[in-house]
């Protein structure tokens, strides 16, 4: 979820990335930042504040994220032997099986078409063009979902379980990473995968092109969610 990364601690700053070149990672956090705050203001407007929440406006936000994920997951493994992409596989960051779960508990299933579902449609046909045109360009779509979910999710998962009042974490499953021990220092160490990828300053310019349009869908997903009850 898009919702509010911190900013890089000065650790993250050193990781730069071949030849001393500032970072993937860092790159895309310094030019894209007033695209990820707008997402932040629509995810708030539309979602998380608590006079416009709703389990049903919840759930549908899931049913898009399913989508989402769905297309990224399925991407990233098509192209799990890629010498870029595969680096930045993690099985333990995959979400879809978690937002399935949510759903569930949440009295939807994701199988049928729900929310007005242009938005994440075109979200999720976003990223399977991208991934088939050239993989690469996942990368974006990894720090914008993932690095979202390691940050911004993490800040807002005391906010859901007492907003959702439901027992045994049920409803925020997407949000938990069970099979990471530390997470701090996962994400810390992820995020300095991203920064280490040996990418010319070309194809990092076209990442942060990339990553912009990736938070622009996920806005566009958020101001959907109006028209939900």
């Amino acid at each position: 979820m898009p919702i509010p990364m911190p900013m890089p601690t000065n650790q993250n700053r050193r990781t730069a990335g071949p030849a001393g070149r500032r970072g993937v990672a860092d790159r895309l956090h310094a030019e894209t930042a007033d695209a990820h705050h707008a997402a932040e203001r629509a995810a708030m407007q539309h979602l998380f504040q608590p006079k416009v929440f709703t389990k049903k406006r919840y759930a549908a936000y899931l049913g898009g994220l399913y989508q989402v994920y769905g297309a990224l997951e399925d991407q990233l493994q098509r192209h799990r032997e890629h010498p870029l992409v595969g680096r930045l596989m993690r099985p333990e960051l995959q979400r879809t099986s978690a937002i399935a779960a949510d759903c569930a508990a949440l009295g939807e299933a994701v199988a049928e078409p729900s929310l007005e579902t242009s938005a994440a449609a075109a979200y999720a046909e976003r990223i399977r063009n991208s991934g088939l045109a050239d993989p690469v360009s996942l990368v974006a779509h990894i720090y914008t979902r993932y690095l979202g979910d390691l940050y911004g999710g993490q800040i807002i998962l005391e906010h859901m379980r007492r907003q959702l009042q439901l027992p045994d974490n049920q409803g925020v499953q997407s949000l938990l990473f069970p099979q990471i021990p530390d997470l701090a220092a996962f994400r810390q160490r992820f995020r300095a995968d991203i920064n280490e990828l040996p990418l010319p300053p070309a194809t990092v310019s076209a990442l942060v092109h990339e990553t912009l349009l990736s938070f622009a869908l996920s806005q566009a997903l958020f101001e959907s969610l109006a028209a939900v009850a």
